[in-house]
């Protein structure tokens, strides 16, 4: 399975998605203890969540909850396009919220350490 985590934190998470963190994380819990093969992916959006600590709580919550890997993925603007087109063009998010490879680099760097600790 890919289980995408928006955000670690859980006021961020609720406030840019309308959802609590929680349940997705319980159910994550869930899937993993039942044998699940499940890889962890974390968006990563500049101005929002492109920071080490995200970057550690997420490698930290798929170790602990037994995911085979974690993965971030760099926010790209391509579903923006999609709503200019359908008339919603306020909700829109440009270039600038692309993480630099060097962001990823960093942010790639201190999750893989919180993943593989005590591995």
């Amino acid at each position: 399975f890919l289980w995408d985590v928006k955000d670690t934190d859980p006021k961020r998470h609720l406030q840019n998605t309308g959802y609590p963190l929680e349940p997705i994380l319980e159910n994550l819990r869930m899937a993993c203890a039942a044998g699940a093969d499940v890889c962890v992916r974390g968006i990563i959006i500049n101005g929002v969540n492109a920071e080490k600590e995200h970057a550690r709580r997420l490698g930290a919550l798929a170790r602990d909850a037994g995911a085979k890997d974690v993965r971030l993925l760099r926010f790209h603007p391509y579903y923006s396009a999609k709503l200019v087109r359908i008339g919603r063009p306020g909700e829109a998010m440009g270039q600038e919220y692309m993480p630099s490879d060097e962001t990823m680099a960093d942010l790639e760097q201190a999750m893989r350490e919180e993943f593989s600790f005590g591995a």
